[in-house]
């Protein structure tokens, strides 16, 4: 056991990207990558304060990106990041199911290419 090194290690010394769900690819068109960009680190932060601080930091973004998505019709998904909008204005209580929605609606997004 002392000899292994953990996978995470690894990557740490050489200097790779680490990715919360593994190191993975996506086949996604440039529009969709870009907001799964913005989204992923968010959806893999650790809930609490600072995420929920973060995703109202980056709602704005996610919105002006949402909007830029030819690829797919993101219609549910600006729908969704209009509700973020309004929980980050108001109760941030409700930022996390908010988010959890908008995470949801980009799965569609990609479920339907």
């Amino acid at each position: 056991m002392k000899n292994r090194l953990s996978l995470v290690t690894i990557i740490s010394l050489v200097g790779c990207p680490v990715f919360a769900e593994g190191d993975h690819h996506h086949d996604f068109a440039p529009d969709v990558a870009a907001f799964h960009e913005v989204l992923a680190p968010l959806w893999h932060a650790p809930e609490g304060a600072e995420r929920t601080k973060a995703i109202c930091a980056k709602q704005n973004d996610m919105t002006l990106i949402a909007n830029k998505i030819k690829s797919q019709d993101p219609a549910n998904l600006l729908k969704t990041l209009s509700h973020l909008s309004d929980s980050c204005a108001g109760k941030q209580a409700a930022v996390a199911a908010t988010f959890s929605s908008v995470h949801d609606a980009f799965h569609l997004l990609i479920d339907t290419h």
